[in-house]
Order: C-alpha cells, then structure tokens, then sequence
C-alpha cells in the first residue's frame, strides 16, 4: 500500500468511511423511538449507495505534459486523475453538497489531485501553479460545508486539488511551555493519538473531528465542543506557517502580543484564500486523569438556562456545557426509563 492509499477520505456519496455504519440491532429501543420521532421505520431494508458508474464525470483537463510537470514535484504516483478521487475532492459535506452529489451534479470537478509529502513540495507545488495560471485548492479532510472546495462551474483554467493528507505529524512538543507543532494535514483521531500517547491533549473537538484536519480548522475558525475550557482554534493556535506563491509565512508561536495590526488573525478564517497552510503550532493541555459527565433533567427549558447562567457564574470550569430541548434530549436519553421524568418536558443540562 502506497502512502497516497493511506491518506483517508470520507465515502464520496456520504459522510464517514466505507465499512463502517451505526447499527441499532442491540439496541431495542431505538427503532420504536424513531418510528414515533420521526416516522421512519427502522425494519424496512435501506436502500442502497449510489454508483460511482452512474455519474457522468468531466474528463480532466491534466494531460500529459501537465501531469509530468505535477510529477516532477511529487512523484507519478502521488498526481492522481482517476473519477473516484476527483469527485471525492469536488465538494464538501454540507447537505447542499450531498444531494447534488447523489444526484449527479458535476458541472466542474477538479482535474488531478496532487499529494504532496512536506512543505517543500507544497512550495513547489503552488510556485508551479502560480507560474502556469492553474487554480489551486487546498484539500484536508473535505468536510468543509461553507463551499469552499467546489470548483467553479464555468472554470475554464485547470484546477488542481491539493490534499494535506500526508503531513499528518505532531512534529514536535514542548512541555515546558505546552506547545506542540503539528503538520497541517493531520486529522483530529491521529493528532489526538499521537499527543494522548505522551500524556497531551489538544482539547478541540468540532463536530467534523473524525474527518477534519488542523489546518482546515485553522482556515475556517473552527469551534469545539469542549471550547469553554480550552478556547476556539483563534486561542489555541499561537503560530503558524503558511506558503504562498512569494514565499512562505511563519509567524512565531507568541502567547500573546500588543501589536498590530495581526497577520495571523487575517490568515485565521480565511479559507485558503491566502495560501497554503502547512503546519501550526498550538497550545495543548495535560491530559484530564479523570473525566466525568453529569446530566441533570429541569422543569423547563428555562430553568435549564437559568442553571446554565448560575455555573457560567460560578467558579466551576466545566470543558463543556450545554442545555438541550425536549426533542434533542428524547434523541440523547434512553426513552424507556419509567424512573425518570419524561424528556418531552424535561430538558437536559450537561
């Protein structure tokens, strides 16, 4: 197996991976519970995918003088052109994306897919583009759902999908000062993993965390789940580098500054308008030795705020907080626990 095939990308119909699905046979009381949310029955047989076969998808526009060009760079077999891996990089994960995906909608897909190994070849790569006109889009775990990753429909100029997903590594990490330097490429379980084995934590938590990289948090001023203690991506990340056709931004990982105005405030949220991202540094905590959730059900929805209100007062500093209505917390909670009260009227704080 290559390294390019150890890059992973979500399904190219769907969110997640193939082979791996919920399942609910274990669970005896879901398929009743969402027969009475929402009226679908559980015990029909699911339909199946879509086929990559059925689409109709634009022939790429990358000859061969380009390819080699590409090549040059990354290596032949790291410039890719096939149909799947161009449709997989053509949108994002938004239901907008989704369904038009599903539905065979492919006016403009980009035309090779290149993987660069460090920041080097990302150099390289965008220097090249720069001086043969090309349109170059930064690619991480493609769950973007703001429209970011899909080309133009009417793009008459080759487009080339550039994917961070070999620069996965937590280069380095301080534990006198609680930074770690981390490629941009790398997704939330594999930077995790790599800093949890040293006794570390990042402390972000997005919904996308499974299928989303640090450098595409950094671009789209992602928030976590857990951002009451640890703060937004905009607080944890204190440096980073980034290349851009001239050259390549570093921008020192300082705690804080009284200067301005701030680069790195202009290049977070910016979507890759400004370059190419290629490593960040950011602070991470020791790891929690212990974790505990607590969930508490209220009168009302009202109550619930209040009480939300009164520990965001308080001196407790909870990683995360959050007040659900009465449907959300029905989906949450086990609906057949006669002891408790009803979670059509009783939200739940946690």
């Amino acid at each position: 197996m290559t390294d390019v095939e150890n890059v992973k990308h979500m399904k190219w119909w769907g969110w997640g991976v193939e082979g791996v699905a919920f399942h609910h046979d274990d669970k005896p009381n879901f398929a009743p519970f969402v027969r009475k949310a929402v009226g679908l029955d559980l015990s029909q047989p699911a339909g199946s995918p879509p086929e990559l076969s059925d689409l109709k998808v634009p022939r790429t526009k990358a000859l061969a003088p380009i390819r080699k060009a590409l090549a040059a760079v990354v290596g032949e077999a790291r410039v890719v052109v096939d149909d799947e891996a161009r449709v997989v990089h053509t949108y994002g994960k938004s239901i907008r994306d989704l369904m038009r995906i599903r539905a065979g909608v492919l006016p403009r897909v980009p035309d090779a897919v290149v993987y660069p190994a460090d920041e080097d070849e990302v150099a390289a790569v965008v220097a090249l583009a720069a001086k043969k006109g090309w349109v170059l889009i930064p690619f991480g775990g493609g769950s973007n759902i703001a429209g970011s990753l899909e080309p133009q429909p009417d793009e008459p100029r080759v487009i080339i999908s550039l994917d961070m997903g070999r620069l996965r590594l937590v280069v380095d990490l301080d534990e006198d000062s609680g930074l770690a330097r981390i490629q941009a490429g790398a997704q939330g379980p594999d930077l995790e993993a790599q800093l949890n084995a040293r006794g570390w934590t990042l402390g972000h938590f997005p919904d996308s965390f499974t299928h989303s990289t640090l450098g595409g948090w950094v671009a789209t001023r992602s928030s976590g789940m857990q951002s009451d203690k640890y703060g937004d991506i905009a607080d944890i990340a204190r440096g980073l580098r980034m290349v851009r056709p001239e050259g390549v931004v570093v921008l020192r990982p300082l705690p804080s500054t009284s200067t301005g105005p701030s680069v790195r405030e202009m290049i977070i949220g910016s979507e890759g308008r400004l370059g190419v991202i290629t490593e960040v540094t950011v602070q991470v905590h020791r790891k929690p030795a212990q974790r505990e959730v607590q969930a508490y059900f209220f009168p009302s929805f009202s109550a619930g705020l209040k009480a939300m209100q009164a520990i965001n007062e308080s001196d407790a500093k909870p990683s995360i907080t959050r007040v659900s209505d009465a449907r959300e917390s029905g989906f949450s909670s086990q609906p057949a626990r006669p002891r408790r009260a009803s979670p059509r009227s009783s939200p739940r704080a946690s």
